[in-house]
C-alpha cells in the first residue's frame, strides 16, 4: 500500500493550526488598523482642518480610515479571545490521539479519586465534630484544610460539608474516564491490527459484548486514508466509531475493498 494515500494529523496538531490561524488573523488585523490610524497624521494638530464646518473631503477620507481601523481592532481583539481559548483547550484537554492519552487520563483519575477521599474524610470529621466547630477545625487543620469553618457553615439546602453532588459527580467524572481510556486502548489495538494487516483491515462487526451483526463490518485504518475515501464511506452510510468505520458489508465501498486487497 502507498503510503501517500495518508494525510492525517492528530487533533492536537489541528487544533494547534487553528491556534496559529487565529493568531495570524489578529496579527493582520491589528497591522491593518495601524495602517488605518496612520491615515491622516499629517493634519494631527491642525487645529483648522480638524474643526473647520462643512465638508471637507480629505477629513471624510480619513475619518472612515479611522473607522475602519478601530472595527480592524475590535477584530482583532475576536480572534485573540478565541486563540485564547484554543490554548487553554491545548493546556487541559487530553485528546484520544495523543502519544501519553491514557497516562494522562489515568492521572486524571487518580487526581479525582483522591479529591473524591479528602472530601469523604472532610465530611467525616464535620459529622464528628457537629457543634464543635472548633475542634472540628483543627481536625480539618491536620489533614491539610485551610478554611475549614467553612464546611460548618450551612449551604441554601442547610447542608455541612461537601454536598453528594459532589461526590456523585467525580465519581461520573472518573467513570468516563476510565471508559475513555477503555476506548482508546480498543482503538490502539484495532491500529495495531490494520498495521500488521499492511495499513487496513476489515473485520466482522462486534459489540463490546462480544456480539457479531450479520452483514455488518467495521474498517479500520492504521493511519488516516485520502479525503475520497472517507468521503466515499460517509456516502455509504459507514459511521465513524471508537477508530473505525462500521456498515453494512454489501455497501463497503470499492476504492476500500481495492486498498485493503493491496494492502494484503
Amino acid at each position: 500500500m502507498e503510503t501517500s494515500t495518508y494525510t492525517g494529523t492528530t487533533r492536537r496538531e489541528r487544533v494547534m493550526a487553528r491556534l496559529e490561524r487565529r493568531r495570524q488573523w489578529a496579527a493582520g488585523r491589528m497591522a491593518k488598523a495601524e495602517a488605518g490610524f496612520a491615515v491622516g497624521a499629517e493634519h494631527r494638530g491642525d487645529v483648522a482642518f480638524n474643526t473647520q464646518p462643512g465638508h471637507i473631503p480629505e477629513r471624510c477620507r480619513i475619518f472612515k480610515a479611522h473607522d475602519r481601523a478601530c472595527a480592524d481592532v475590535s477584530m482583532a481583539h475576536h480572534h485573540e479571545q478565541k486563540a485564547a481559548g484554543i490554548a487553554s483547550q491545548l493546556a487541559h484537554t487530553v485528546f484520544s490521539d495523543d502519544p501519553d492519552a491514557v497516562e494522562a487520563l489515568q492521572a486524571k483519575i487518580d487526581k479525582a479519586r483522591a479529591l473524591v477521599e479528602r472530601m469523604k474524610a472532610c465530611n467525616k470529621i464535620v459529622r464528628k465534630y457537629g457543634s464543635d466547630v472548633a475542634g472540628g477545625i483543627v481536625a480539618l487543620a491536620a489533614i491539610d484544610v485551610q478554611d475549614g469553618g467553612r464546611l460548618f457553615k450551612p449551604d441554601f439546602a442547610g447542608r455541612l460539608g461537601f454536598p453528594s453532588y459532589m461526590l456523585t459527580n467525580e465519581g461520573a467524572n472518573v467513570r468516563r474516564m476510565e471508559k475513555r481510556i477503555a476506548d482508546i486502548q480498543t482503538r490502539n489495538a484495532r491500529a495495531e491490527r490494520a498495521d500488521t494487516a499492511g495499513g487496513v483491515v476489515i473485520e466482522d462487526w462486534q459489540n463490546q459484548a462480544g456480539a457479531t451483526a450479520s452483514g455488518y463490518v467495521r474498517v479500520t485504518f492504521a493511519e488516516k486514508p485520502a479525503r475520497e475515501i472517507l468521503d466515499a464511506l460517509r456516502a455509504a452510510g459507514f459511521i465513524w466509531a471508537v477508530g473505525s468505520w462500521s456498515g453494512k458489508c454489501e455497501d463497503l465501498p470499492a476504492c476500500v475493498r481495492e486498498l485493503a486487497s493491496v494492502a494484503a
